[in-house]
């Protein structure tokens, strides 16, 4: 049986955005919060957007675990019930799209699995970054927070941890790029190679366990950092006023948050934490002057520019 809402256009090909949104409090905030972008991103590239709305194995099974695992049976499910539809990204529910973004599309890579590294290639020193933000948390939203944790854990022990061979980077698996056909009955291995009592560092998470069957088998093809910023990371780097509030400034940390979408590609919310909670109660829709400020600004970046001298320029304030 089919397990998917599927939002559609006649002009759709053979390419989806794809989640799992398990239970009407996420399908609710997805479809509140994130929807609107996801919508309009794919109808300017011709995209389906499909939800999987229900568990992907059943309860009773020795193998079940939570649905961020099921990520690897969605291939198969697709394969099955959507036999026309071979290349996906699974998002995140709690990822916001800036719909002026190129199509993510044209960074599939045959082979491999698209994402974005934790670890390197970031646009700011990850140490610093990080360390910056465990003193927010702890100052500002939790005084037993630790400033010593896994936050900051070394790749080696990351995987020593799941009694994993340790690999050369980590990233993060709220956005996985690829083809259905290539990796389908690979990813379903994967899953069942893991009973549902798995220990994992991200409260039964997969990510470690996924990482390490990608990397070990050189299936990674690493995304600019621009296709998932993460919005803890954006906070303690560029906007670390907000949590002064104790992100209870909802208007300010909206105007941060488009800011900082407007930078880049994709927005997660990634984690539970108080400051990444806040993606529920903002709007981060562009009114009409923004989105013509972004308009402009995207096509610019595709204008052969000259630079030629226009003399010397008063600023005169727009009407």
């Amino acid at each position: 049986m089919d397990k998917c809402l599927v939002y559609d256009s006649i002009e759709s090909e053979d390419k989806a955005l794809v989640t799992i949104a398990i239970g009407n409090d996420y399908i609710d905030n997805w479809k509140t919060r994130a929807f609107p972008s996801w919508n309009t991103y794919a109808k300017k590239h011709k995209l389906k957007i499909i939800v999987i709305t229900s568990d992907l194995i059943d309860k009773s099974n020795p193998n079940w675990k939570k649905p961020q695992w099921q990520k690897m049976l969605i291939a198969d499910h697709i394969q099955n019930f959507h036999p026309g539809l071979n290349e996906i990204c699974y998002l995140d529910t709690d990822i916001i799209v800036n719909h002026f973004a190129p199509n993510i599309f044209n960074e599939i890579k045959d082979g491999k699995v698209g994402s974005v590294s934790l670890r390197t290639n970031l646009p700011f020193d990850r140490e610093y970054v990080y360390k910056k933000l465990a003193v927010l948390r702890r100052n500002y939203i939790d005084l037993d927070y630790p400033l010593d944790s896994a936050l900051l854990i070394s790749l080696e022990n990351l995987y020593f941890y799941h009694n994993l061979a340790p690999q050369k980077d980590e990233f993060c698996t709220g956005l996985l790029l690829f083809k259905v056909n290539q990796f389908s009955k690979l990813m379903k291995e994967w899953f069942f190679l893991y009973s549902r009592d798995v220990r994992s560092i991200t409260n039964g998470g997969e990510q470690t366990h996924l990482n390490y069957h990608i990397l070990s088998k050189n299936f990674f093809h690493q995304l600019d950092y621009r296709w998932q910023a993460i919005w803890s990371y954006e906070v303690a780097w560029k906007y670390p006023f907000l949590f002064k509030s104790k992100m209870t400034n909802f208007e300010l940390i909206e105007e941060c948050a488009k800011s900082s979408l407007s930078d880049n590609y994709f927005l997660h919310f990634a984690s539970r934490w108080t400051e990444s909670e806040v993606w529920k109660y903002i709007n981060l829709d562009f009114n009409e002057t923004e989105a013509k400020i972004l308009t402009d600004f995207f096509n610019f970046l595709e204008y052969k520019h000259t630079g030629d001298p226009k003399g010397y320029l008063q600023p005169k304030l727009n009407e």
